[in-house]
């Protein structure tokens, strides 16, 4: 119930929407694998470039290119095609 009350609570603030995306989602979305697992989520993340310390940093990394590819696509299902968002 929690995240339905701070979606609802941005909503109200700034009239902004929010999804809430289930971990194989954005796994699937960023990396092209929907059951990745935590060392391939940092691997993935390494390869980038980007500097993250620890997993949960590497999974935010993760949740902000998929969600950058969801809104670049206008597909907030999943259904995104890497190649082109």
């Amino acid at each position: 119930y929690c995240i339905g009350v701070v979606q609802a609570a941005v909503f109200a603030a700034v009239g902004c929407p929010t999804w809430t995306v289930p971990s194989g989602k954005w796994k699937k979305v960023a990396l092209g694998v929907g059951n990745a697992t935590k060392p391939q989520v940092r691997a993935w993340v390494d390869r980038l470039g980007v500097e993250v310390d620890g997993q949960d940093e590497a999974d935010a990394v993760a949740i902000a290119v998929a969600g950058r590819l969801m809104v670049a696509s206008g597909r907030w299902d999943g259904g995104v095609d890497r190649a082109t968002a």
